[in-house]
């Protein structure tokens, strides 16, 4: 059953039993690195979450560390493949840690003259809503 969010706000904020979900929530999402199935296993809604991490300072720091935590689990385990041979894995793993060296470069050159200069920038990672067909 979802923690009703009235319920919630109708407690002190500081009051412990409010948030006796969390300790699920956390070690959950440590697990899974998903915010959906920790409220589910939690018996929260995501509303009363988000909430309660923006009234709560000290769950946010818990909360970042539970996530980062999760993707640390996915990296040694991208580790592990790349080791175990999978060169798609190593080949995204050399471009992560060493983009300088692996990434993808793009070389722009251009011959004649040039009656004003031109700057611009390419983003290698534009905002979704940027990206056309």
């Amino acid at each position: 059953m979802t923690t009703d969010l009235k319920k919630q706000r109708g407690r002190n904020s500081h009051d412990r039993s409010a948030y006796d979900w969390f300790k699920t929530f956390e070690s959950t999402l440590r697990l899974t690195g998903n915010v959906t199935a920790s409220c589910e296993r939690a018996g929260v809604s995501r509303t009363a979450a988000y909430n309660a991490r923006e009234v709560r300072p000290d769950l946010v720091e818990r909360w970042d560390y539970a996530q980062e935590y999760a993707i640390s689990q996915l990296e040694l385990e991208a580790r592990r493949r790349a080791f175990d041979g999978s060169d798609t894995m190593l080949i995204f793993l050399l471009k992560k840690q060493k983009p300088e060296v692996y990434g993808d470069h793009l070389r722009l050159e251009h011959s004649g003259e040039l009656d004003n200069s031109i700057a611009f920038t390419i983003n290698p990672n534009p905002p979704l809503g940027e990206l056309t067909d």
